[in-house]
């Protein structure tokens, strides 16, 4: 794994984003590390203590497990379909409190 620029900008706003339930529509060029983001926070790669400096200050976080559920849009994408993703992730929220269900 390249930790460039792209990866840490996406995984710590991923990682914020869903810790706090903001939601997060992240958007760009292939290459750009949106999927590895994804990846790294839904498979556990990241420790449930995170620290990070923004601006000149560190920042400490207690994270929750994630799970994430990937939905890769097109141009075909309907209205539909992308409801019934984010139904589909508030009934398994709902279900399963000690995990951050991300779409």
């Amino acid at each position: 794994v390249v930790r460039n620029d792209a990866l840490k900008r996406n995984l710590f706003l991923m990682t914020v984003s869903a810790a706090n339930r903001i939601p997060l529509f992240v958007v760009g060029q292939p290459g750009q590390s949106k999927t590895l983001a994804a990846t790294l926070l839904a498979g556990g790669r990241l420790s449930t203590k995170f620290q990070c400096e923004f601006a000149g200050h560190r920042l400490h976080f207690n994270l929750p497990l994630f799970s994430v559920i990937s939905y890769q849009c097109s141009s075909m994408t309907t209205a539909d379909s992308l409801d019934n993703h984010f139904e589909q992730a508030e009934r398994l929220q709902r279900a399963a409190s000690s995990k951050v269900h991300v779409l």
